[in-house]
């Protein structure tokens, strides 16, 4: 890391709010760096590494930060350096050709995810939720964020993430990001891949309006774009596709206008997916059949992406999941 991304020139980079600092911003962020490196599971056990003599000293300095002093740093920091240092990296990981693939199209996934909650604590950009426990209304504060993570590759590769305000929705903090990641990485790919909830005609616009495809789920509530796509597949044939014990019958449909407000014509493929999976019942294995149905729109065109990357990209969503 060193060698290849210069990583202690980027660290000087960062910066937070704290006055006359005693312990520098970097070796603060060193410290939670190693923590995610050695698997440490809270700011606590990572001070009990640090505490340990000369243990990490020629990575984050003689002078090394309490648990208390970590959260309070990290609290102050100003989050766009971070984001830098994160797109000169990932920049450096493609000039270095270390996404390989034959891919038509490089898609990245937008998701929301919560990070933390508590019945106690809480500050300005907590969201809350009333939940009923034991004949009881309890609040519950929480903080969720949107983040932007290229899929369909080995590597996990976040790319940004923004926070969910208190009192707007996901898909809201969702265009913030995507503005921002567009312009921080303007080529590095292609379209976006999103669950049903972003089947909306501003956040479609918005992946247009910055030249970048969009594909997504599609719910039955879209009944008008469902019926008039389950009309037209009645009357056609699928394509077929075997992977390993998994069979799937494609249809794969272009030119829907039942999208109200979306500029351009909508593609739609729907997917019936049969699988044969071992499942354990008892001293025995029985095989039990599985059967899963995926209807996805987009404007991409079969030109650009044919039926299998298609149906592909659509399941890739989950990179971001597992990752």
């Amino acid at each position: 890391i060193e060698k290849v991304y210069d990583f202690r020139e980027k660290i000087r980079l960062l910066k937070d709010s704290r006055l006359e600092p005693q312990i520098s911003v970097g070796t603060v962020w060193l410290s939670v760096v190693f923590m995610f490196a050695m698997r440490k599971g809270s700011l606590n056990a990572i001070e009990t590494e640090l505490r340990m003599p000369k243990r990490m000293e020629k990575l984050v300095g003689k002078r090394k930060p309490k648990a208390d002093i970590i959260g309070d740093v990290f609290a102050l920091m100003e989050t766009e350096p971070i984001r830098l240092i994160l797109a000169q990296a990932n920049h450096k990981i493609k000039r270095n050709k270390a996404l390989k693939g034959e891919k038509p199209l490089i898609f990245a996934a937008v998701d929301g995810h919560e990070l933390f909650s508590s019945r106690s604590r809480c500050c300005d950009k907590c969201q809350t939720r009333t939940i009923t426990e034991k004949d009881r209304t309890v609040t519950e504060y929480y903080h969720r964020i949107v983040t932007c993570h290229l899929v369909g590759f080995e590597l996990a590769l976040p790319l940004d993430a923004e926070s969910v305000l208190p009192g707007e929705g996901e898909v809201i903090a969702a265009k913030r990001l995507l503005e921002r990641v567009v312009k921080n990485y303007p080529r590095y790919f292609d379209a976006i891949v999103a669950d049903g909830l972003y089947f909306e005609a501003p956040f479609i616009n918005l992946c247009q309006q910055n030249h970048k495809g969009v594909m997504v789920v599609v719910k039955s509530d879209r009944r008008i774009l469902m019926q008039d796509a389950m009309g037209i597949i009645k009357n056609t044939g699928p394509e077929t596709l075997k992977r390993g014990n998994l069979d799937v019958k494609i249809w794969d449909i272009e030119g829907f206008n039942s999208c109200e407000c979306v500029k351009t014509p909508m593609r739609v493929i729907y997917a019936e997916e049969t699988k044969q999976a071992r499942k354990r019942k008892g001293k025995k294995w029985d095989v039990e059949t599985e059967n899963h149905t995926w209807c996805w729109a987009t404007d991409i065109s079969k030109t650009q992406l044919p039926t299998i990357h298609a149906w592909e990209a659509g399941h890739s969503r989950w990179d971001i999941e597992n990752d």
